[in-house]
């Protein structure tokens, strides 16, 4: 008796620590749609795009994760909700990665737009996870009340740390990765420069 008491405690602890998983992965996600739009005249400033082209940073996401939406709930049934879940958790903070280094207009849509794919993976997902994992009405009630009160303390978190976060970004990263890619062109360049180079005299 007491060990079903202290594996259904494990079991429990368990389960609240998926929610918080969960809930993390939800704040990831509106998290950065609050700082892309914060961060738009920056990007701008630092890839030199047009005024009319930063409607694209925004579309390439939103129409990504739309029309990816449908898809990626059928694919939690198909291939299992935590498989997917894990899917888009980790594809979707990679490619956060490489959109914030981006070094010209399109690796940030590009970026852009398989965020949004793995977010309409990471979603249904998450949803899915929470209404199994709390079957009972109260604890579900508990555990989407928490899911929700994260989501909605993403856009604010969001509007208060967008200007650093922006900085960090699109100031930091971004030279971080032109200077890797500044510096593997020159790499190249003096590989070619050698290899092209006539042979010295023997003496």
């Amino acid at each position: 008796m007491a060990e079903a008491t202290v594996a259904g405690g494990g079991l429990d602890r368990r389960r609240w620590l998926l929610l918080w998983v969960i809930g993390l992965a939800q704040l990831m996600v509106v998290l950065d749609l609050t700082v892309m739009n914060i961060a738009l005249p920056s990007a701008q400033h630092a890839l030199h795009f047009s005024t009319v082209d930063r409607q694209w940073v925004l579309t390439a996401y939103t129409l990504s994760f739309g029309s990816l939406l449908l898809l990626g709930g059928k694919l939690s049934d198909l291939l299992g909700r935590r498989v997917t879940f894990l899917t888009g958790l980790t594809g979707f903070a990679g490619v956060s990665a490489i959109g914030g280094a981006s070094v010209n207009f399109t690796m940030l849509i590009t970026a852009r737009a398989c965020q949004g794919a793995f977010a309409a993976i990471l979603v249904p997902s998450a949803l899915s996870l929470l209404t199994t994992t709390f079957t009972e009405p109260k604890e579900r009630n508990t555990a989407f009340g928490v899911f929700g009160a994260i989501a909605g303390a993403g856009g604010a978190v969001g509007l208060l740390l967008g200007g650093s976060l922006t900085e960090y970004l699109w100031i930091d990263m971004g030279k971080t990765a032109r200077g890797a890619v500044s510096d593997v062109s020159e790499r190249r360049r003096l590989l070619r420069e050698l290899a092209s180079a006539q042979p010295l005299p023997a003496y």
